[in-house]
């Protein structure tokens, strides 16, 4: 896509609408386009006349304190590597698991709900007991994960 052009417009054509959706990892056709660097600059402004091609995943603000009460270590099962680490790095809250190729940011939606940046379908949802953050679970329609806080 990276400058094509005439590509892009025929998928366009082809399937009205397809420039409002996310890719595999949540990123806008647009960030791709723009990624693209001066060869790309054609299809950019092309997607920028469409007026919405660069709608970002709605996300809300997490207070600082709220951050740092989500940060540990989140067990869910009995073997050495069920697990998650919640953290923050650079100011930003993250998840990662021995399990992952790598840690992802968290991206908050709302009432301690995120999801990992570039996997807007997947949800993780914390829940608090007397005011102290208890588990996080991974609501998935095949298996749902329940991870109890350690310590």
């Amino acid at each position: 896509m990276m400058g094509q052009l005439d590509a892009v417009k025929a998928f366009v054509a082809a399937r009205p609408g397809i420039h409002k959706t996310l890719g595999p990892h949540g990123i806008t056709l647009m960030s791709h386009a723009k990624a693209g660097g001066p060869d790309a600059l054609p299809v950019v402004q092309d997607l920028a006349a469409l007026g919405d091609a660069d709608t970002p995943l709605p996300t809300q603000p997490l207070a600082a304190a709220d951050r740092d009460a989500l940060v540990g270590k989140y067990v869910y099962g009995p073997g050495p590597r069920d697990f998650f680490t919640i953290d923050v790095q650079r100011d930003r809250l993250g998840i990662d698991s021995p399990k992952s190729p790598a840690r992802r940011f968290l991206m908050h939606t709302g009432s301690l709900m995120f999801f990992p940046t570039g996997v807007p379908t997947a949800k993780i949802a914390f829940a608090r007991e007397n005011g102290k953050v208890t588990q996080l679970t991974v609501p998935d329609p095949s298996l749902m994960t329940t991870a109890k806080r350690a310590g």
